[in-house]
């Protein structure tokens, strides 16, 4: 288990952004996602990934061997399934494989944390990523990004830099 950020290059990709800040959290399967329900989150994720969202990762995917590595983490409240729900539901249409491998091994429980909050507890990972495989990072939202940045910073730390490992954060 290891905590570690890297630098984003300035030809990173901007994260896709399927819905507005807190549309998740006013669906009502919500909390029962959240909480752990995998039934309740793939509908939730199924209610919410956009066909548009679905055409513009197409796009950027092109055609290239992709996996999507959702972030999976134990929340206050249970086992988030939402980004792993909306994984699955974005791998078939997109017809590329979800990887469980890297697990959050933190529980940070920062939902309802603050800004310092999230500063403060940055969330670490194990697992081990596939060797060589270009990823799409998803989590359930990004208010700070620091999730994100924290799993980004793992696989690189395992697999080198560059954006021939990881070159889209897709967020519901």
């Amino acid at each position: 288990m290891k905590q570690m950020r890297s630098n984003w290059s300035d030809d990173f990709p901007d994260t896709v952004i399927d819905r507005k800040l807190g549309e998740a959290t006013s669906h009502p399967l919500y909390e029962l996602a959240k909480k752990g329900d995998i039934d309740a989150a793939y509908h939730l994720a199924k209610d919410l990934v956009s066909d548009e969202a679905i055409e513009k990762l197409r796009k950027i995917i092109a055609g290239r061997n992709v996996i999507i590595v959702p972030v999976h983490a134990e929340e206050a409240v249970g086992r988030n399934m939402i980004p792993v729900a909306t994984a699955t539901v974005l791998a078939k249409k997109l017809n590329v494989k979800v990887d469980l491998s890297i697990v959050q091994a933190t529980k940070v429980s920062r939902t309802a944390g603050d800004g310092w909050h999230r500063l403060i507890y940055s969330p670490a990972f194990d697992g081990e990523y596939p060797k060589g495989q270009l990823a799409i990072i998803l989590d359930d939202t990004q208010t700070q990004g620091g999730t994100l940045a924290s799993l980004k910073g793992y696989i690189e730390q395992q697999n080198g830099t560059g954006q021939d490992r990881i070159f889209l954060k897709f967020m519901i």
